[in-house]
């Protein structure tokens, strides 16, 4: 109680910075201590910068699934947050949201994410990117109808990102059964449709090969040498390829 008490005088104070480093350090070790100043922590987080941006955010990560009305306090600073060109910052603000959206059903979580995709689908950072597919994956599997159609293009966008993690996360998720079939000849006509964006439609064509070819290695010859082993009786000839344009056609192998 002391110590809620001298914070809170820190608080009147505006000596932000101190306040701010106390509840941060406790709440790594009592979590809940934290609940008392939240409404004072959101009041100032359009107003401070910097680290003391990133500590606020961290503490409201640490109890985000314990605020009940944590849009509430969030919606008229969110466009701050989210535009502020901090990674660190927006990183945190990212993965808050994705613990909101967990707990809400509103038409908010549409238009959150509609501003999402304009910010961070080519963000400078790959932590902020990452953060950003997190939530899109985890909306389309879980709340589907509360994903805006410009989203699709910024997941066909990711198979191609910069970051392998993120490309590798973006395949998994395409190549999932619940989204692209199994079979070849369905697959292709998912492809042209469930996956096409016209918004991405280089990201699309180069992503579509990819998704088609991965099926072969379901086939039970995958594994099957291209040729049978060499033995000591092989026999060998010399074949001329020609190289000219006009021998395009001309078949590489007898």
């Amino acid at each position: 109680q002391l110590v809620a008490a001298h914070v809170e005088t820190l608080f009147n104070k505006r000596e932000f910075d101190q306040a701010l480093s106390i509840v941060d350090r406790i709440t790594w070790y009592h979590s809940a201590f934290a609940d008392q100043f939240l409404s004072k922590i959101f009041s100032i987080l359009p107003n401070i910068v910097g680290d003391f941006r990133r500590m606020a955010l961290q503490i409201v990560l640490t109890r985000a699934s314990n605020i009940d009305d944590l849009l509430l306090h969030l919606k008229p600073i969110l466009s701050k947050l989210i535009q502020h060109r901090d990674p660190a910052a927006q990183a945190l603000i990212l993965q808050i949201l994705n613990q909101l959206f967990q707990k809400i059903d509103s038409v908010d979580i549409f238009n959150i994410t509609q501003e999402l995709t304009s910010v961070f689908v080519q963000h400078d950072d790959e932590n902020c990117r990452q953060e950003f597919f997190n939530i899109l994956i985890w909306l389309y599997e879980h709340k589907p109808a509360m994903v805006p159609p410009e989203t699709r293009a910024a997941m066909v966008k990711g198979l191609h990102d910069h970051c392998p993690a993120i490309r590798q996360r973006l395949f998994d998720f395409w190549n999932h059964s619940s989204r692209l079939s199994g079979s070849t000849l369905e697959r292709l006509r998912q492809v042209l449709s469930v996956l096409y964006a016209s918004d991405a439609e280089e990201d699309w064509i180069r992503s579509s090969a990819q998704l088609l070819l991965v099926l072969a290695e379901k086939s039970p010859e995958y594994d099957r040498p291209l040729f049978d082993p060499l033995t000591d009786t092989s026999v060998f000839h010399e074949y001329n390829i020609g190289s000219s344009n006009f021998h395009r056609s001309q078949p590489l192998s007898l």
